[in-house]
């Protein structure tokens, strides 16, 4: 038998015992050649690959290495036997079957086998597999015989496309060959249209997780939509179905034209210089496309800025492009070979099949197409089978798709002069019917480009910030099919909202707006600016009436005030909800820059709309509308004295002898704020810890952070000191509500979450941080000098170019001063502002800090020594050169 050892790191033996024969085999000598050959082939391919930037020549030139590395370690090991005819053999699956390997990818081998000794296969297996676990490789292997093969390739998807592209790299060939002979003839011949729908419900599954759309702005190069998993599928689906070879031969099967094949290849070499320029300069098997890596990539890939574009925007573009011309290949492709094969994967009947004429058009599968190609010459067939798609709530066939594609030419001829095509449009924007689909089809066959210019300019443009999810086209288009939701009451997260849209008199301003709302991205210019004038140019080329137009205009540049004000002035003031009642000027107007708010937030992704965010804006929705109404502003003067009432009344504070006086202690956004539970806690600690400091640390799931609340005796630079102690202990501030009481004491509550942005997962840190925070307060802790080494240890790169921009309002609130502060987020930053702010003798009376991607607002409302507004020029212009000073150190 075969026995494994293992002396050290550096030195392996084999021992062999037989029957026959005794045998001590070293395979140190071995092993060092073998790294010295992994090395010297391993800086060859890096230096070939600086040189060339070819990654698709790199993977095939990878892999043929590897294969070298592994004949080597077959021959090495069958070499100390006298055995000739061996039952093994050892196949590439995978990537490395493909000849496609990044430079650090898994390695997926099969060891094939007929051998009754099991032992001795797994002392063979053993052999190969550490081996390359010690140059470094990440090994996913099976080993199994002919027959599993087969059967697995049956149930499991996973194997059947490995085995599909698979290729011997050593070994018995007469054992791969009958492999392969039975894959032929038991699994290509019986289960092609199992394998085709199984192909399908695995990709819809992968882009759930992935996110289903290809312009996520940090978009994964190996398995988002549009990348080079999409790719492989085309392939596979090619190989099983029609047994070919390469992609380019389904142009004989009239599924591909010589233009797709192109298409498909020049894809594919992107991707893969992506791919490998991404492996190479994380140092690690990294498939996902973040902020922190595309400038380097794209300086890799020689790209460089132009007079409107920097060089990460126009890689990016590049990126999106590349990602939705795969995705149009797959969705016609597909589409064809369901329809050739009858091969129903969604599962619709079986009739669907069966031909229906509708005017002009043939539906056959629930799609719809031209019965005749000569339709196409008049460019007004175009929008009358995009509304009747719209209309019936079908699919447009590929050969649809095709022909408009193919004759974009007639199509282009003064399309953006012609009123009649720019109706049809308003038609399909503002219909009830399914308009995001056929608006992201639209977008898809390059009409919206043609039409509104300015859109085919932000189609793929990446918003930098780490706040949006998505490109400005897929943002839009996304907002739409919210607006879309309220309007058909689909929207369950809050029927409210689409109560607020019924009631909205021209319900097209909504779809109107949103549609032209950021078009003026990437000008250079103030966005909301630009894109109302886009607008209104519109709007006076189709005759819009005025007031309708006029109302446009206004929601366009106003089109993020709700959401500021909400989430950065205090809505408990009635100031704050006067002036900006005279901004939205009418109740109308209200409920237009609301329920577009609501959209826009959306569609932006959820590290916006959730419901700390919420909250407010719906508050601020309800006063405002009371103010239009004539009834009292505070409007939630009444739940209020109800939530005191019912607390009166409570069991647990029945105990509580000075109750009474505790309730009016607390400020009223806490009652507004918080859940009757949470407001019981913050009585009793009240009650409990008259004069005494108190901390609690607790997880929040609903906000996904780690929420930690203070109580302690009121005092200058409170704030500063408690954040500093945060970032001392390694851990960011996401939000914080701070709050004077009517006892002379402070009520703190931070949201805190770790430097991945994860919530304090430990009871080790939950008592570190609070040791941190007790030794804080009582002045016993070297705060400065701590929080140094942590900005040291965890400095980041401003890779957005956040600008500081530092805004005073002395409108908005009657008593306080509102300073607000934006910013590139990193470790001490409002430790470092609430410092500053009380060096220059400022009170912080409450603070919002909102954290959202790579950039922080933080929202202070200030008063000096006395309790009075800072109203002097002088002393606010040296408060913002004091502030920028600090923040660009």
């Amino acid at each position: 038998m075969l026995i494994y050892q293992v002396k050290d790191n550096n030195f392996k033996e084999f021992v062999v015992k037989t029957k026959k024969e005794k045998k001590f085999v070293s395979s140190n000598i071995f092993s060092l050649e073998l790294k010295n050959f992994f090395q010297k082939k391993n800086k060859y391919l890096l230096d070939d690959f600086k040189k060339k930037g070819n990654g698709l020549d790199t993977a095939k030139k990878r892999s043929d290495f590897l294969n070298q590395i592994i004949a080597k370690c077959f021959n090495n090991f069958f070499s100390k036997f006298n055995k000739k005819n061996f039952n093994f053999s050892i196949v590439a699956t995978g990537g490395f079957g493909r000849e496609e390997l990044a430079p650090y990818s898994d390695v997926d081998i099969l060891f094939l086998h007929n051998s009754k000794d099991k032992k001795f296969l797994k002392n063979f297996v053993k052999f190969i597999l550490h081996n390359l676990w010690n140059l470094g490789f990440k090994v996913g292997y099976a080993t199994r015989t002919v027959k599993e093969c087969i059967f697995y390739s049956k149930k499991k998807l996973d194997v059947c496309t490995s085995i599909l592209e698979s290729r011997l790299i050593v070994g018995n060939k007469l054992l791969y060959r009958d492999l392969i002979k039975n894959y032929k003839k038991i699994i290509l011949k019986n289960y092609s249209k199992q394998f085709f729908s199984s192909i399908f419900i695995d990709r819809e599954k992968r882009l759930i997780e992935e996110g289903d759309t290809r312009y996520l702005l940090e978009p994964n190069v190996k398995s988002g939509k549009g990348s080079l998993r999409d790719l492989q599928t085309l392939e596979w689906i090619g190989k099983f179905l029609y047994k070919i070879n390469k992609l380019g031969d389904l142009i004989s099967y009239k599924i591909l034209d010589k233009n797709s094949v192109n298409s498909f290849i020049k894809a594919k070499k992107f991707f893969w210089n992506v791919r490998t320029h991404l492996h190479t300069f994380s140092g690690r098997a990294n498939e996902q496309l973040n902020f922190e890596y595309q400038s380097f990539v794209a300086k890799k890939m020689g790209y460089k800025k132009n007079k409107s574009l920097s060089h990460v925007e126009m890689f990016m573009k590049d990126y999106f492009f590349t990602a939705k011309k795969v995705s149009d290949l797959i969705r016609i492709y597909c589409s064809f070979i369901e329809e050739k094969e009858k091969i129903n994967y969604r599962e619709r009947k079986n009739d669907n099949f069966k031909e229906k004429k509708i005017n002009k058009f043939i539906v056959k599968n629930k799609r719809i197409d031209f019965i005749n190609k000569s339709l196409i010459k008049n460019p007004n067939n175009i929008f009358q089978i995009l509304e009747t798609a719209q209309l019936k709530k079908l699919e447009i066939h590929p050969n649809a798709s095709n022909l408009i594609l193919s004759n974009m030419n007639i199509f282009k001829k003064d399309a953006n002069k012609k009123k009649n095509f720019l109706f049809s449009f308003l038609k399909i924007l503002t219909s009830k019917n399914n308009k995001e689909k056929i608006l992201k089809l639209m977008s898809d066959l390059g009409i919206l480009g043609i039409l509104i210019p300015d859109f085919k300019r932000i189609t793929g443009q990446i918003q930098f910030g780490g706040l949006h999810t998505y490109t400005v086209d897929e943002h839009t288009l996304k907002a739409i099919g919210y607006l879309n939701e309220m309007e058909l009451k689909k929207n369950n997260e809050n029927k409210f909202y689409n109560e607020i849209f019924s009631e909205i008199i021209s319900k097209r301003i909504l779809y109107i707006s949103m549609f032209f709302h950021d078009l003026g991205k990437g000008t250079g210019k103030d966005h909301s600016f630009v894109s109302s004038v886009i607008a209104e140019k519109f709007c006076s080329f189709l005759e819009i009436e005025k007031i309708e137009k006029d109302t446009i205009v206004w929601l366009i540049k106003n089109h993020l005030l709700m959401n500021k004000i909400s989430q950065k002035r205090d809505i408990d003031d009635n100031n704050t909800i006067f002036e900006f009642a005279k901004n939205v000027e009418s109740l109308e107007q209200l409920k237009l820059l609301f329920i577009f708010t609501i959209a826009d937030m959306k569609a932006t992704g959820k590290v916006i709309w959730n419901d700390w965010n919420k909250f407010p804006l719906e508050q601020l929705f309800l006063k405002t509308r009371n103010l239009f109404l004539g009834s009292p502003i505070d409007v939630n003067k009444n739940i209020i004295e109800k939530i005191k009432f019912n607390l009166l009344k409570n069991k647990k504070l029945k105990k509580v002898i000075n109750i009474k006086n505790l309730v009016k202690v607390l400020p009223n956004e806490i009652y507004l704020n918080y859940d009757q539970k949470k407001i019981i806690n913050f009585l009793e600690i009240l009650n409990k810890y008259v004069r005494k400091t108190y901390i609690k640390i607790s997880q929040n799931k609903k906000k996904f952070a780690t929420e930690i609340i203070v109580y302690t005796k009121d005092r200058p630079g409170l704030l500063f000191k408690l954040s500093g102690a945060i970032s001392v202990s390694g851990f960011n501030v996401i939000e914080a509500k701070a709050s004077t009481l009517k006892n002379g004491m402070a009520l703190d509550i931070l949201y805190v979450r770790d430097l991945n942005n994860s919530m304090l997962d430990s009871l080790y840190h939950f008592r570190g941080l609070e040791e941190v925070l007790y030794k804080v307060l009582l002045n016993k802790f070297e705060l400065s000098k701590k929080i140094n080494i942590e900005k040291k240890k965890y400095a980041l790169k401003n890779l957005f170019n956040i600008n500081t921009k530092i805004f005073v309002d002395n409108i908005t609130s009657k008593k306080h001063t509102i300073l607000e502060v934006n910013t590139f987020d990193r470790i001490g930053l409002i430790y470092d502002l609430t410092k500053r702010l009380y060096k220059q003798d400022l009170v912080i009376s409450s603070a919002k800090i909102i954290t959202i991607g790579k950039g922080a607002s933080q929202i202070f409302y200030i008063q000096d020594l006395k309790g009075k507004k800072i109203i002097s020029n002088k002393r606010i212009n040296k408060l913002k050169v004091n502030i920028l000073s600090l923040l660009n150190k």
